[in-house]
């Protein structure tokens, strides 16, 4: 199983995280780390920016 986002929808977390600051040095950071992701395959991946809580935890449950 595989949690993803959008890009975008990431740095805004994590900006909100840090109180509306996100440093440049992690904002690289999470551009690498969403590229390194993005070639890992998983049986069941969940895209939080596109899909509910209610609607994951259900696709989870029945895998």
């Amino acid at each position: 199983m595989r949690f993803t986002a959008t890009l975008e929808d990431i740095k805004r977390r994590f900006a909100e995280r840090m109180h509306g600051n996100l440093p440049k040095s992690l904002e690289m950071m999470l551009e690498k780390q969403m590229h390194l992701w993005e070639g890992i395959e998983a049986k069941l991946l969940v895209n939080s920016s596109s899909e509910s809580p209610e609607d994951a935890a259900e696709r989870i449950l029945r895998a």
